[in-house]
């Protein structure tokens, strides 16, 4: 007999069971998705990647425009900016022209409004899709923008103006303890030894810039040498004074009192000195507000020795005609320049400077003095070597700058810039760039 066969297999539920199951419908749907999770994956691990390289980028960036921006100030010569932007960004991988980098840099900015003097640098790399070449064929590019400004008025308290290949512009020898942590200094010789500190100096700058070389080490500081030169920041400022009459304010020491009597001069107009004053021993020269001129053609000079002291608020002395001035007093030595232009009384039209020997005038000049020297505002002398001692608590969290052909210092001595902000003094010397974005 043949095998019995159930008929309960053909059942109309069971082919409808049959046709609700989903037990298959979950891989065919992972199947079908499966090329959307892939791709999904495979941006985010792509954008994860460009995201990092974006930020490597931005940072190059960032660095090239801070250094080109400072070589406006530095090297004061806009052709050097590419040649800088690029060689930073160079030295962080991102060769321009090389393995699809380019590094463009613009100053002015090509794209929004700046102050002057900023720079614009535009970092960027074309990708190749790596883990997105399934669905992308072509490049994307990953780039950075940064507008960096630079600084102006910097922080410089000293200055060696001369420009002789052969000559040494700033010089430290001797054991003097030089201590200046809140200014920088300026030499703008390209002689090799630009900068000289010798002997047992200890020389403590923020920074010491010299157009060509440096013979020595700071105590404290950076060194920066073959830098572009520091353009004389008093040049044109001010008017050589003249004597065209020859007229004397004061011919002796019985017109000008040495001792401690307050001097006044005219009114609308400078003191002309045309005598030797000399100070010592216990002499005190005591100058009210007001301009004094020490006309070197009539004997005018002004020299301080042994105990004496100079006592000078709101004034400005000046040497023409090859006067000359020496001040080594071992009293109170205290010039504080003019805050104020004034063409009437006092006369004052020389705001910021102290001590002037106009350009010309070649006559080496002395600054030197006890504990007790303070000098508030600028020491000019353009065309003079100057030979600086000061003190060891020289114009503390004062204001004071020397600016001179030639500048040694021989003693102890403490410079701050810290009250420049309202002496008058002219600011110089480069500032940190800033970046604009």
């Amino acid at each position: 007999m043949p095998p019995r066969v159930s008929h309960s297999l053909m059942r109309p539920s069971t082919l409808r069971n049959f046709g609700r199951s989903e037990s298959g419908a979950t891989m065919i749907m992972v199947a079908l998705a499966a090329p959307a999770i892939v791709g999904l994956a495979a941006l985010a691990v792509e954008g994860g990647y460009a995201y990092s390289q974006h930020a490597a980028v931005q940072s190059v960036s960032d660095l090239a425009a801070l250094s080109a921006a400072e070589a406006i100030t530095r090297d004061g010569n806009a052709a050097n900016l590419t040649l800088e932007a690029r060689a930073i960004a160079a030295q962080h991988g991102f060769m321009n022209n090389v393995g699809n980098v380019t590094v463009a840099v613009n100053s002015p900015p090509a794209t929004g409004t700046y102050p002057r003097g900023s720079v614009e640098v535009i970092v960027s790399r074309l990708q190749q899709p790596i883990l997105m070449s399934l669905f992308r064929k072509s490049a994307y590019a990953i780039s950075g923008r940064s507008v960096a400004v630079a600084g102006a008025n910097g922080n410089g308290c000293i200055l060696a103006l001369d420009t002789s290949s052969a000559d040494t512009g700033l010089s430290a020898g001797g054991s003097p303890v030089i201590n200046m942590p809140n200014c920088s200094a300026y030499s703008n010789s390209p002689a090799t030894d630009s900068a000289y500190i010798g002997g047992t100096a200890s020389v403590t700058l923020q920074a010491l810039y010299a157009v060509g070389g440096i013979n020595g080490t700071l105590a404290g500081g950076v060194l920066h040498t073959n830098v572009g030169a520091l353009a004389d920041p008093y040049a044109g400022k001010f008017t050589t004074p003249s004597n065209p009459f020859n007229t004397c304010t004061y011919k002796s020491s019985a017109k000008m009192p040495v001792d401690g009597t307050k001097v006044v001069p005219p009114a609308n107009g400078p003191a002309y000195i045309c005598y030797s004053v000399n100070l010592n021993a216990s002499d005190v020269l005591n100058l009210g507000p007001g301009t004094y001129i020490f006309d070197g053609a009539l004997n005018g000079q002004l020299k301080a020795t042994g105990q004496s002291s100079l006592l000078a608020n709101g004034a400005t002395l000046v040497f023409i005609n090859g006067a000359s001035v020496s001040l080594n007093g071992g009293g109170a030595t205290t010039v504080v320049a003019p805050t104020a232009l004034s063409n009437s009384s006092p006369y004052t039209p020389y705001r910021g400077l102290a001590v002037w020997q106009p350009a010309g005038n070649g006559v080496s000049g002395q600054i030197a003095g006890g504990a007790n020297q303070s000098i508030t505002g600028a020491i000019y002398m353009p065309s003079a070597y100057v030979t600086y001692t000061g003190a060891t608590t020289l114009n503390t969290n004062g204001c004071t700058q020397i600016i001179a052909w030639q500048i040694n210092f021989s003693g102890n001595t403490q410079v701050d810039n810290v009250g420049c902000s309202t002496s008058g003094v002219v600011g110089f010397g480069y500032q940190a760039p800033n970046l604009m974005n």
